[in-house]
């Protein structure tokens, strides 16, 4: 049984790292694509920014209630 969680738990690590790296794919594909288009990658990053702060503050209001 013990093995069993042991061999779960390293499943559910794996899935998490190609989860984290897929994401990063994601943005870097975003990144390169806006680049090519000549929109600025700085203002990407920045829109990015914004709605990763949206979410936790959402996040963080929703949590109190």
């Amino acid at each position: 049984m013990a093995r069993s969680i042991a061999h779960e738990e390293k499943a559910g690590k794996r899935q998490g790292y190609s989860n984290y790296a897929l994401r990063y794919l994601l943005y870097a594909f975003v990144m390169a694509v806006s680049a090519y288009l000549g929109i600025s990658v700085l203002a990407i990053l920045a829109g990015m920014l914004c709605q990763k702060a949206a979410l936790l503050t959402y996040s963080f209001i929703e949590r109190k209630n």
